[in-house]
């Protein structure tokens, strides 16, 4: 059990201590390196006591903003994770842990047994006697050891560190830093959970970075939100599952198709869409050549909707008609959004930095010929996959097994219901099936991105 804490200079602490056991006192002399060990008021029997007998010991750090809580526990976590010395030591209930070049000598009047003292030469030796290394001797330098000063790999190897904040405070947590960056030891350490809002943020915006289509790998919030579903699921499936008594009975999973298509589409169709028709229209007119009906049709609904509009029209007519395949026009619906939007990342590029429309006007045409046909919207789209070649070298081509072996997955759950799938998270099976099919559509679907990032888990 911890019990006090010497900080000499870390953040804006400088030579304070902190009692950690309520029944105990210490107290250190930074000038003489004399510490005291007094006796506290005991606490009433089974004060911390619970049904399962598991909590020893509850401290808080109270304090107003910026006076040093969050730095109090982030000098612990990193004295006990950390190579380094931190300018300072710890009082274990058995041993005391000094990193410092503070000579510590505990008083005449201790109460109890005087602890072991352990310091760097002697954590450094610790470790070498374990990996049947020579020694070093007092002459040794000890401010750098990779492991010997490591406490969790090297003297504790029963505790767990999680570090958790509610906020993202740039200002004054140093791990934040650490974490956007990835530059820290620590957080490589086995005994070491970071589990800060900002630390899993970054994890989760660098996740999705790989996916450059989708608009959680730019916005952190969504970035979050998506992880932290995947990270509850994960949570439900683990061996901690049988330590936390919580109950399932009220809680669902929803997989739902996304708007983030949508979102793009129509700030697109807003700002470019209906002008770069009106272009084409004018262009074709300079040459003058004659519109081919399919052609015109075409520019007209996009300059009446946009491009986005467009297929979201075709998709409300095919819906009203074919209530049935609702799910599987969703689904096709869905990833022809997605990657008309990664095509359209190698074009704007073109009209914008070359002012050229022929990249443009080859996605046009692939769209004409595929959309313009008497098929249903659903058929135009596989055919539209199936043809497609622009950009492939980029994105990929859609595997058409794979989005039926998919789809078969889902309709297998019977699940699919006010457009979306519900799932209560006591079914633990049914998740496990729904998730491994997202992963195997990922990896058979045949195009570069995630194409499960069409879907939202909402818990």
């Amino acid at each position: 059990m911890l019990e006090f804490v010497w900080i000499e200079e870390y953040g804006v602490i400088k030579n304070q201590g902190f009692n950690f056991n309520p029944q105990v006192y210490y107290s250190f002399n930074d000038k003489t390196g004399e510490l005291v060990k007094t006796a506290q008021n005991e606490m009433p029997d089974n004060f911390f006591s619970i049904s399962n007998n598991t909590v020893e010991n509850i401290t808080a750090l109270v304090g107003a903003n910026g006076t040093g809580k969050s730095t109090v526990l982030e000098f612990i976590s990193s004295f006990l994770t950390y190579f380094r010395p931190l300018g300072g030591f710890i009082i274990l209930n058995n041993q005391i842990i000094n990193k410092s070049d503070v000579q510590i000598i505990p008083s005449k009047s201790w109460i109890g047994k005087v602890p072991k003292i352990l310091n760097r030469r002697d954590l450094i030796n610790n470790h070498r006697r374990k990996e049947r290394a020579k020694e070093i001797d007092e002459n040794a330098e000890t401010r750098n050891s990779v492991l010997g000063l490591k406490i969790l790999e090297n003297i504790i190897t029963d505790t767990r560190i999680i570090y958790y904040s509610g906020e993202a405070n740039l200002e004054h947590t140093n791990r934040v830093y650490q974490s956007l960056l990835g530059l820290s030891d620590e957080f490589e350490n086995s005994h070491f959970t970071d589990m800060s809002d900002v630390a899993l943020t970054a994890r989760d915006q660098t996740r999705y970075r790989s996916d450059k289509a989708i608009y959680s790998g730019e916005n952190p919030i969504l970035a979050y939100r998506s992880g932290e579903s995947e990270r509850f699921i994960e949570l439900m499936r683990s061996e901690y599952r049988n330590l936390i008594p919580f109950s399932l009975e009220s809680l669902s999973l929803g997989l739902s198709f996304n708007g983030i298509d949508k979102v793009f589409f129509e700030s697109y169709d807003e700002m470019a869409f209906e002008s770069i028709a009106s272009l084409m229209y004018m262009l074709i007119k300079q040459e003058k050549k004659r519109i081919p009906a399919k052609t015109s049709t075409l520019l007209k609904g996009i300059q009446d909707y946009g491009l986005g509009g467009y297929f979201n029209s075709k998709y409300n007519d095919f819906e009203k008609g074919n209530p049935a395949e609702n799910l599987v026009v969703n689904l096709y619906h869905h990833l022809l959004l997605r990657h008309l939007r990664e095509q359209l990342m190698e074009t704007m590029g073109e009209l914008a930095e070359r002012n050229k429309l022929r990249d443009f006007t080859s996605l046009l045409s692939e769209i004409e010929k595929a959309f313009t046909t008497s098929k249903s919207y659903l058929e135009q789209i596989q055919d539209y996959f199936r043809t497609t070649r622009f950009a492939s070298n980029d994105t990929g081509t859609l595997n058409l097994k794979a989005v039926d072996a998919f789809y078969k997955e889902l309709v297998e759950t019977d699940l699919w219901k006010y457009e979306r799938f519900k799932i209560d998270l006591s079914e633990i099976g049914t998740i496990d099936k729904i998730l491994l099919a997202l992963r195997t559509f990922d990896k058979d679907s045949g195009l570069k991105y995630r194409v499960s990032s069409i879907f939202d888990l909402d818990v």
